[in-house]
């Protein structure tokens, strides 16, 4: 879009357009491309990536764009596993599921990241450089 952000992305939209930027960047395309100079300098007017969620931070870690103590930490020995509680007294059984943790605790755990992408660095996106 003419204001940098991402096609899909409505106009503004952080995390899809660091997104579409670090894809068009492991794509090939030069940091220097008037389309990803646009999506910078969107990303930097919206806050940078000090501002993404911490899903966005997740895969940009995952991929070796950022490092990993950008991403709030996942306790691995707090895992709460699926598990069935039955009052057996109560005529009205209620049953309670304690919502299981997601994969993303055993990723955070051990923290992977990839060294064959060299092109993902997004550094470019910090509006205060680290």
């Amino acid at each position: 879009m003419a204001d940098g952000t991402s096609m899909r992305a409505v106009p503004g939209e952080l995390k899809p357009t660091v997104k579409a930027y670090l894809a068009l960047k492991l794509a090939g395309d030069s940091p220097d491309a008037p389309h990803l100079v646009r999506a910078r300098r969107r990303v930097h007017a919206l806050g940078g990536l000090e501002r993404t969620n911490s899903f966005t931070r997740f895969y940009l870690a995952v991929v070796g764009a950022v490092g990993w103590d950008l991403v709030p930490a996942r306790a691995a020995g707090a895992l709460d596993f699926a598990v069935m509680v039955r009052a057996e007294p109560l005529p009205d059984v209620v049953v309670d599921r304690v919502p299981s943790s997601s994969p993303l605790t055993i990723i955070y755990a051990v923290k992977p990241r990839s060294t064959h992408l060299p092109q993902a660095q997004v550094d470019e996106l910090f509006c205060r450089p680290c």
